[in-house]
């Protein structure tokens, strides 16, 4: 499936907590954005020190041995969006189970990025809320907002340049957006979306 284990990446010493963990899954995101055939996740501690990496499938990196070795916790995990079958990757955020995972294995951020964006969620001060509560949400608002952009595309008139899945695409990109950013603010988690200059 993939090569695991620990890989000395980036080391900051006495760089303030999570900020020296950012950088470094900063630096590592320029290595795996652009990789369409299948998802890495990497894993750094508060020191920026990658303490674990993964290559996996598609659409999903098993985390199995990240939780038993006890490396998620605290840490912040940066995983790249490759393009799924039929979906645009230029915005794919964050899903229900990426946020299943962070609250899971309490971590301090989860990242994902594209080849044009970077989609964050960091630990409350208080802790993450209850995952159960946070992905019922999710999966509740994310319909909602799926229905709607169909309801949109549907009722856009008929335009020859661009195809109906190009304009769903687009839909589709704004209403995950839209959901990450209506579960951040019910629960009181900091969610940021930073698009990249090309």
């Amino acid at each position: 499936m993939g090569r695991s284990g620990a890989a000395p990446a980036f080391r900051f010493l006495n760089a303030p907590s999570l900020l020296a963990a950012e950088l470094a899954a900063s630096l590592a995101e320029d290595d795996i954005r652009g990789n369409e055939a299948f998802e890495t996740a990497v894993v750094f501690d508060a020191s920026g020190r990658e303490v674990w990496r993964m290559d996996g499938e598609q659409l999903a990196v098993d985390l199995t041995d990240a939780y038993n070795r006890g490396v998620l916790k605290d840490a912040v995990l940066t995983h790249n969006h490759p393009a799924a079958s039929g979906q645009d990757p230029a915005y794919n955020s964050l899903s229900d189970m990426d946020w299943h995972a962070a609250i899971r294995a309490d971590m301090a951020e989860m990242r994902a990025v594209t080849p044009v964006a970077t989609f964050s969620i960091k630990r409350p001060d208080g802790g993450w809320p209850p995952a159960a509560q946070v992905v019922a949400y999710y999966n509740k608002r994310h319909a909602a907002k799926q229905d709607a952009a169909d309801r949109r595309v549907l009722a856009r008139p008929y335009n020859p340049n661009k195809r109906v899945s190009q304009i769903l695409a687009e839909e589709m990109r704004t209403a995950l957006h839209d959901t990450n950013r209506d579960v951040a603010r019910r629960f009181g988690v900091t969610y940021t979306r930073t698009t990249r200059r090309t």
